[in-house]
C-alpha cells in the first residue's frame, strides 16, 4: 500500500527559492521569476497568481468537487465490478458441480438401463435350459421312486420268502433293471451341465481406460466492458513533455484583394477575416450530459461531429437537422476525412497507448484499428497517407493498413 497524499501547499519555488508569483496558462504551471526567464519567455504573457486564484476560484471549487463526485463514482463502479466478479466465481463453481451432478446421474441412468437390458438377456437364454433341466429332474426323481420301490420289494422277499421264492424275484427284478437301463441312459445322455458367464463390451473397456478426466476448466481474466468517467482538467504534463512542447509562432501571410492568404513577408494571420456561413443549434439528439464538441467534418451532404466525453460521432445534414449518433470506444479527439463516401480517421488521446481509427460512418462500424504508441494531438489525410501529430515524437505517417511509412521529428 502506497504512503498517503499529503496535501502540502507550497508557495515558494524548490528550484531557486523565489516566490512563486506566476501562472503559465500554455503548460498549466506555477512559476518563479527565474522560472519564466529558464522556460518561458516564449509562453503567452505571464498572470499573476492571486489574480488567477480570485478569478477562477469559483470553477475551481465546483470543478473539485465534481472530481470528487467522479472519482468516487469511479471507483465505486470499479469495486462492484470486482466484488460481482468474485461473488460470480462462486457461483461458477457451484454451476461446475451441478454439472458434473448431472453427468454422474446421466451415466447412472444409462448404466441401470444397460443392466436391465443384460439381465433380461440372461433370462430369455437360460428359461428353455431350466425347463429341460425340470423334465430331467421330474424323470429321474419317477424312476428313483420305482427302484426304491423293487429294492424294498426285493428285501422282505429275501428275508421273508424261501430261497426258491427269493431266486424266481431276483431274476424278475434283474430282467427289469435291464429294461429300465436303457431309458435311464437315454436320460443321462440328455443331461447338460450350464456354464452362464458375463463378458465386458470393450468399447466400455476402452472408455474407462482413456477417460482421466470429466472436462476441463478455464479460469481467464477478459477486459471489462467498464466505462470510466473522466475528470475535468487536463493531466499534468512532465518536464520532458513540457520541454518537448512546441510553442507556437505566429506566420504571416500576404493577403490579396480576394481575401486569399499566400505565404509571404507582409501582414499578418490574425488579419485575415472569416466570414460566417451558417449556424445552427444543437437540439433534440444532440443534448447529453458533458457535451464537448471537439472537431467536425463534411461528409457529402453530411457533417459529423466528434463528442469527446460522450464518446461518440454527431452526424447532421448541412443545416443542422439530426440523423444519427454513432457510439465509439474512445473519446474521439482529432477528425480526417479520407473520402466522399464512408471513410473517417480519429484520434483518441490516451496517454502512452494512442491509437487512431478507420471508421465506416455509413455502415456505422469501426473498419480497422491502428496503434500509434503515443499520445495523438491531431491529424489528417492526404492521398493514401494519415498525418498523425504524436506528443512529444513528431509526426507519424501511416498507410490505410497501419504501416508506419515515416516519422518526422518536431524539435
Amino acid at each position: 500500500m502506497g504512503t498517503p497524499f499529503q496535501i502540502s501547499v507550497n508557495k515558494v519555488c524548490l528550484k531557486h527559492d523565489e516566490d512563486l508569483n506566476f501562472y503559465c496558462s500554455l503548460h498549466d504551471e506555477i512559476l518563479c521569476r527565474n522560472c519564466v526567464k529558464m522556460g518561458h519567455q516564449k509562453c503567452s504573457p505571464q498572470i499573476s497568481v492571486s489574480e488567477i486564484a480570485t478569478k477562477s476560484k469559483t470553477s475551481v471549487s465546483a470543478n473539485l468537487e465534481s472530481n470528487f463526485k467522479i472519482m468516487t463514482e469511479n471507483l465505486k463502479i470499479a469495486l462492484d465490478h470486482q466484488r460481482h466478479t468474485l461473488s460470480n466465481m462462486g457461483e461458477k463453481e457451484a454451476e461446475a458441480r451441478k454439472q458434473i451432478h448431472n453427468i454422474r446421474i446421466r451415466f447412472n441412468k444409462k448404466l441401470d438401463e444397460l443392466e436391465k437390458h443384460l439381465l433380461k438377456t440372461y433370462t430369455e437364454k437360460r428359461e428353455p435350459i431350466v425347463s429341460t433341466i425340470k423334465e430331467n429332474i421330474v424323470t429321474l426323481e419317477k424312476k428313483e421312486k420305482e427302484i426304491v420301490l423293487i429294492i424294498t420289494n426285493t428285501t422282505k422277499i429275501k428275508e421273508f420268502g424261501s430261497d426258491i421264492d427269493y431266486f424266481l424275484a431276483a431274476r424278475q427284478v434283474t430282467q427289469k433293471l435291464l429294461d429300465e437301463e436303457d431309458t435311464i441312459t437315454a436320460t443321462f445322455e440328455k443331461l447338460r451341465g450350464v456354464n452362464a458367464y458375463f463378458t465386458l463390451n470393450s468399447d466400455i473397456e476402452q472408455f474407462v481406460s482413456k477417460l482421466n478426466k470429466i472436462g476441463d476448466v478455464f479460469v481467464e481474466e477478459i477486459p471489462c466492458s467498464i466505462n470510466m468517467k473522466s475528470l475535468i482538467g487536463e493531466k499534468k504534463s512532465t518536464e520532458k513533455e513540457r520541454q518537448d512542447t512546441p510553442i507556437p509562432e505566429v506566420k504571416k501571410v500576404h493577403v490579396d484583394k480576394d481575401e486569399k492568404g499566400t505565404p509571404g513577408d507582409e501582414g499578418d494571420i490574425f488579419k485575415l477575416k472569416f466570414v460566417l456561413k451558417t449556424k445552427f443549434e444543437m437540439t433534440k439528439g444532440f443534448l447529453k450530459k458533458d457535451l464537448r464538441i471537439c472537431n467536425g467534418t463534411i461528409m457529402k451532404d453530411q457533417i459529423v461531429f466528434t463528442d469527446r466525453e460522450n464518446k461518440r460521432f454527431i452526424i447532421t445534414t448541412l443545416t443542422g437537422e439530426h440523423l444519427n449518433n454513432m457510439e465509439v470506444t474512445g473519446r474521439p479527439w482529432g477528425i480526417a476525412k479520407i473520402d466522399e463516401s464512408r471513410l473517417v480517421v480519429v484520434t483518441f488521446p490516451y496517454v502512452g497507448s494512442g491509437y487512431i481509427e478507420i471508421l465506416d460512418i455509413m455502415n456505422n462500424k469501426v473498419e480497422k484499428p491502428i496503434s500509434i504508441g503515443g499520445l495523438c494531438r491531431g491529424i489528417a489525410y492526404y492521398e493514401g497517407l494519415i498525418y498523425v501529430v504524436v506528443y512529444g515524437k513528431g509526426i507519424s505517417i501511416v498507410d490505410l493498413e497501419g504501416d508506419v511509412k515515416t516519422e518526422i521529428p518536431i524539435n
